[in-house]
């Protein structure tokens, strides 16, 4: 393959799925029931509100469940599928590309959640070291509201022992094999 054709993909690759990330999040956010006040939070409504407004006149929510977002997201990792595809000069049949679609994106879900939890676990060593309460932070906010849904249901089943929570390493492990399982 040629590096022009090579460097395209890249950048699609990137491009794509930064935007599908952006959507995601605010995804789950919104299916978390998290408050958009923080700063970090205004920034993932602003830069996914142009596409995601007019979809919202045709495809409404059901209960917090962002259907629009959803539709966006399946759209656009095909469109980016499509575009990888065309630039490497190969054949895809239509439904290949769309299990194509849905793996990738449930793949991208288990991702954020995988390392939402490796960074949550890496500010609380930076805050035990720093001795500097980190919690009070957008990012650690966030991060808290996302993976705190995961973890409470492991912490009930497996308590804290001599004062370490090993649930953040058995339900990323468990996201790992989910990750790989989609990437077969």
């Amino acid at each position: 393959m040629s590096p022009v054709a090579n460097a395209f993909a890249f950048l699609v690759n990137a491009l794509f799925g930064l935007y599908i990330l952006l959507i995601m999040l605010r995804f789950l956010l919104t299916l978390l029931r998290v408050r958009f006040h923080d700063e970090i939070s205004q920034f993932l409504l602003q830069v996914t509100d142009p596409p995601l407004k007019p979809l919202y006149l045709f495809i409404p929510r059901w209960r917090n469940v962002d259907i629009a977002a959803i539709v966006l997201m399946l759209l656009l990792t095909f469109i980016k599928l499509i575009l990888t595809v065309y630039l490497f000069d190969q054949r895809a049949s239509f439904s290949m590309l769309v299990l194509y679609t849905v793996l990738d994106t449930l793949s991208l879900v288990l991702n954020v959640f995988f390392w939402a939890i490796i960074l949550r676990a890496i500010l609380s060593w930076v805050e035990l070291l720093t001795q500097q309460p980190l919690y009070h932070t957008p990012i650690s906010r966030l991060l808290h509201s996302l993976t705190e849904p995961l973890l409470q249901p492991v912490r009930r089943l497996l308590p804290a022992t001599g004062g370490i929570d090993l649930s953040p390493l058995l339900v990323g492990i468990l996201l790992y094999a989910g990750i790989l399982l989609l990437s077969w």
